[in-house]
């Protein structure tokens, strides 16, 4: 009999598989290392940067994965290895844009000593960044439905609200406001930058005139309903 054939091996059928066959089918493990460590932020870099682009150009319904790819210079299947779907980028990055908002206007609330500063200046830099950041306004205003949709699920969203609502109680130390009061005040108060932003498009008054208006508009509103507000024991 000859070394390595098995009697019952018919043509069609696959007889036993050595131990080294075994192996080389089995899919490749790479050990991880610098340069490719590297290769994959910076494919993971040129996606979220294309995508950036695609989303801020012709919005989400419109853009497909095929967009992504040609203006990232990636492979198709470099992209599925980070991503299933284009949603998938578009929450990255969404949730990338909701974190540096709320880092830099937490900053902004820091140095308020009372409602009116706190107010404007949360406003004056929420509206300048967004203003400033190349393609952060038509991110917005393509994709409005789509972070509406998401905006109030977001973690980075509730952790908002609560940052502006703990500041609230700073700045307001005599309204003694309830978790409810609280909650919804820090809500508004996000939810009117926001929709500002939507439907201002081409305002005259532009982004300094906008955060004046709406921090009259929260203040004045917020100063009226107060003192209607059973105090709390």
């Amino acid at each position: 009999m000859r070394p390595g054939f098995h009697p019952r091996h018919r043509i069609g059928q696959q007889g036993p598989m050595s131990t080294d066959e075994t192996a080389a089918e089995r899919p490749r493990r790479y050990r991880a290392s610098p340069k490719r460590s590297a290769t994959h932020a910076e494919n993971a870099r040129k996606i979220e940067e294309a995508a950036w682009i695609v989303f801020s150009t012709i919005g989400l319904d419109r853009a497909s994965i095929r967009d992504i790819v040609v203006m990232s210079g990636v492979s198709a299947g470099t992209f599925y290895n980070y991503f299933r779907t284009k949603e998938a980028v578009f929450d990255l990055l969404m949730g990338r844009l909701l974190g540096e908002i709320r880092t830099l206007t937490g900053k902004a609330r820091d140095d308020a000593a009372d409602l009116e500063s706190m107010l404007a200046h949360c406003y004056d830099v929420y509206l300048d960044f967004l203003a400033t950041r190349e393609g952060a306004r038509r991110f917005c205003e393509l994709n409005q439905h789509h972070i509406r949709s998401r905006l109030f699920g977001a973690e980075t969203m509730a952790g908002l609200v609560g940052d502006i609502g703990r500041d609230l109680d700073r700045v307001m130390p005599g309204a003694r406001l309830g978790p409810e009061e609280r909650t919804l005040m820090a809500s508004m108060i996000v939810a009117t930058a926001s929709e500002v932003l939507f439907l201002s498009e081409g305002a005259a008054m532009g982004s300094a005139g906008l955060g004046a208006f709406l921090t009259r508009l929260m203040v004045g509103g917020l100063r009226s309903w107060l003192p209607m507000t059973p105090q709390k024991e």
